[in-house]
Parts: structure tokens; C-alpha cells; sequence
């Protein structure tokens, strides 16, 4: 198991056993799945609800994204990532359900990386950065292929906490200091209103970060990237928009 480490922005503590426990999570979720609906149908089990705490996954989506902190981490609810790896709704090549078993046998031995490190290999050419970014993008409405977490979501959004930002005034915020994602980690922010949108981000120092503006409505969810720190468009008047901005550091921790 790694150590806690310093990382820009926040400690990452303990990032193997986060893993290891939404592993355990995951594939308790995966059960209710279509993938094992035939052997569901075998033994008469309905899907049932689901079991992800996706209240604690938006509230607390700054956290580092595999967090195996005790009393505060998230490891036991952010399996979500690894249903959007294998759900696979932007058709990444390397990911999907073929990922396991190569997640774990292609891992390097003694080499203490983590399974980003391993992912970022499976996914090539596309970047770990840019799977993370998409990720938390979906995670804004929940969009990664799964109706039971999905329904979960419809359920308790009205009860997460979105209060991750402080008003500056002439309609600027800065993200609160104990809100500021860490490694991998998000800020989700609805926004309001309808029409015209312009939504502009400005980042300290070198941190990379990649921003995403998701657009829900009747049709499905829509997303467009912030290009050159801005995102705008138009949003209907039964539609809503969440701009999320991703931590995505350019280089992975050991």
C-alpha cells in the first residue's frame, strides 16, 4: 500500500487501497448490470438499487479521485470511474470491458505505480488526463451508462452540496480553499439561467486542468470543451448547464 504523499494541491493518501476497495464496489454494481442480467434471470434476482453513495461522489468530487483516506475518503464510492472505464460512452479504444484482466496483469512489478499508470498504458493513445476529464464531465448528470446509479442521482441531486465557490462580485467566484480539487479531483458547478452562456476560468500558477460545460436536457447530455480558458453557447429553456473543471495534472504520482 503507497503512503500518503504531498501532491500539488492536496495530499493523495493511500491511492492503491482506494482502488482496491471501489474494485470491491464496482463489481458488487456491476452485478445489477446488463452484463450479468442472463445470470441474474438464472437465479430470479432483480437489479435492484444501487449501492453507490453518488450524493458523496458530487459533494465531495474535489477529493482526490481514489481516495483511501480514513474517516474521510471516498474509496467504497468512487467505483463510478471504473463503471464509466468499462461502460466505455465515449468509445476511448483500450477501455471498456476488455480492461480486465490487463488492469491488473500489466501492472509493473515492484514499481509501485498506481492503476492510472496502468490505464494511461491500455488507453494510448489518449491520455489518462483527458479519460479523467471526460469522466467528470459525465459524472455532472451522471452519464456513463448506468440507469441505477443514474436513477440514484435523480433522486438525491436536490440534497448535494454544489456550494464549492465564493462570490467575488460583477459575477466572478474562486473556488473555496477547502474545495479546491485535488489530484484528478473536480469542481462541479450548475449554472444558472438559460440563453446565452459564457463561462471563463482562470487557473494559478502551472496546474493543468482541463474544463468541460455539460449541457442536460430531453435529448441527452451534450458537452462542450473550454478552449483558451472560455466555453459559451445557448442553453434552452428546458435545459440545464454544469460547467465542470477537472485537476488533471500533468504528471502521474508514483
Amino acid at each position: 500500500m503507497g503512503n500518503n504523499r504531498l501532491v500539488r494541491g492536496g495530499y493523495i493518501p493511500n491511492l492503491h487501497l482506494g482502488i482496491s476497495s471501489s474494485e470491491t464496489s464496482f463489481l458488487l454494481e456491476a452485478r445489477g448490470g446488463s452484463v450479468f442480467a442472463h445470470a441474474r434471470g438464472e437465479y430470479n434476482q432483480s437489479e435492484g438499487d444501487s449501492l453507490v453513495d453518488i450524493n458523496k461522489v458530487i459533494s465531495d468530487s474535489f477529493q482526490v479521485i481514489e481516495d483511501g483516506a480514513s474517516g474521510s475518503g471516498n474509496y467504497y464510492q468512487a467505483s463510478p470511474f471504473l463503471t464509466y472505464l468499462t461502460n466505455n460512452p465515449d468509445i476511448i479504444t483500450g477501455l471498456g470491458w476488455s480492461l480486465f484482466p490487463p488492469v491488473w496483469t500489466k501492472y509493473k512489478r515492484a514499481s509501485n505505480e498506481t492503476p492510472l499508470h496502468v490505464l494511461e498504458r491500455l488507453a494510448a493513445p489518449t491520455r489518462i488526463q483527458t479519460v479523467v476529464g471526460r469522466y467528470w464531465a459525465r459524472m455532472a448528470y451522471v452519464d456513463i451508462g448506468h440507469k441505477r446509479m443514474q436513477a440514484a442521482f435523480q433522486k438525491t441531486r436536490k440534497s448535494s452540496n454544489y456550494a464549492n465557490l465564493d462570490s467575488q462580485g460583477s459575477g466572478k467566484y474562486r473556488v473555496k480553499t477547502a474545495s479546491q480539487p485535488r489530484y484528478m479531483g473536480a469542481s462541479i458547478i450548475p449554472l444558472k439561467g438559460t440563453r446565452a452562456i459564457t463561462a471563463s476560468m482562470t487557473v494559478a500558477g502551472n496546474a493543468l486542468f482541463i474544463g468541460t460545460l455539460a449541457i442536460s436536457g430531453s435529448g441527452g447530455v451534450r458537452y462542450l470543451d473550454v478552449k483558451n480558458y472560455t466555453v459559451e453557447t445557448i442553453v434552452g429553456s428546458r435545459e440545464g448547464a454544469t460547467l465542470v473543471i477537472a485537476n488533471t495534472s500533468s504528471a502521474l504520482v508514483l
